[in-house]
């Protein structure tokens, strides 16, 4: 780019000299001067006075071009060469990540000590420099026992922490009793989304329970059906397909969750996962088809694959979207 660019100012220059040189500065012979110029008082404009300095001659600008050219070859040489060395790394974008100021107040509330907040959070942004420094890490959260949960806890409830990756972590910490820790904190915070996500960790009879109760309770909430969902779908609980309503999720409020829970309900398993699933395929003018028949094949690979030949060779196939198409040929012809 640099290179394009500096061969047109280049260019520019070189061709302002050539001209200046062929219009302006060239002077015409001695002998034919006098004879060229109008007499005085004649009609027409009268001679104007001689042009002053010599004209440049045209080797020299000759060799200003080659000269320019040169350089645009070495530039453009430059800038095909790779530099040596590995490509740098892409850049945390939460490594300088500063910690909300909401985390204090609630970390006081939760019962977590403030400096393992601290290095829960640095380990949710990745902001130690190795892997040796990040088990240390993760080793004193473990070591600190419920404090360490806690910890994760908080963040889990604070806004503007990201609850992506906190789920692993606490079932990294194998805290005796997190299943019951969990649950008291949900059941008395408003916005327990992370800690319900958490929950589908600790396989527990317990866990089960309250994800399987908690799912029809919050049918309303696109956002906690969702994580409910997929932390049943984690656990392969089967009791929760009771309680997904296809035709609620086929809406238009549920269009940003409605693939993640029609995969979770493939994870589920189990008969009455199945048979939904198999609903939804049939529903008119549903979406999502590629990630209903896959999750389906999850549980019955004939029943996806029938359903994704019917679906292909249907007056819908020039309707369904390109992805779902694709998904379902994959099906389709995985005999």
């Amino acid at each position: 780019m640099h290179a394009r660019l500096l061969l047109g100012v280049l260019i520019g220059v070189v061709l302002g000299v050539l001209g200046r040189s062929l219009l302006w500065d060239e002077t015409p012979p001695e002998d034919t001067a006098d004879a060229a110029a109008p007499a005085a008082g004649e009609s027409g404009n009268q001679a104007g006075p001689a042009l002053e300095g010599a004209a440049p001659a045209y080797p020299d600008v000759r060799d200003e071009l080659a000269r320019a050219q040169a350089r645009i070859a070495t530039l453009e040489s430059q800038a095909g060469t790779k530099p040596a060395g590995p490509a740098p790394k892409p850049r945390n974008p939460w490594a300088d990540h500063k910690l909300p100021d909401t985390i204090g107040p609630l970390a006081k509330r939760v019962g977590a000590p403030r400096e393992l907040v601290d290095v829960a959070w640095k380990l949710r942004c990745g902001a130690y420099k190795d892997a040796q420094e990040a088990e240390a890490a993760l080793a004193r959260l473990k070591g600190a026992g419920k404090e360490g949960l806690l910890a994760f806890a908080t963040l889990a409830l604070g806004q503007g922490t990201g609850h992506t990756n906190l789920p692993g972590f606490i079932a990294k910490l194998d805290v005796p009793d997190a299943d019951v820790i969990l649950i008291e904190l949900i059941e008395s915070h408003e916005h327990p989304h992370g800690l319900v996500s958490a929950l589908g960790t600790q396989d527990t009879a317990g866990s089960r329970d309250f994800l399987v109760d908690w799912l029809p309770k919050h049918a309303e909430d696109a956002g906690m059906y969702w994580t409910t969902a997929t932390a049943l779908g984690r656990l392969k609980e089967p009791r929760g397909a009771a309680y997904l309503d296809i035709e609620a999720i086929t809406g238009p409020s549920w269009g940003g969750v409605r693939g993640q829970i029609l995969w979770a309900l493939g994870q589920m398993g189990g008969d009455e996962a199945a048979a939904k699933l198999g609903q939804y395929l049939g529903t008119p003018h549903a979406d999502k088809l590629g990630s209903a028949a896959s999750a389906l094949a999850l549980i019955d690979k004939d029943a996806a694959r029938r359903h994704a030949k019917r679906l292909l060779a249907s007056d819908r196939a020039k309707f369904i979207h390109w992805m779902d198409r694709s998904a379902l040929e994959k099906l389709a012809k995985d005999e």
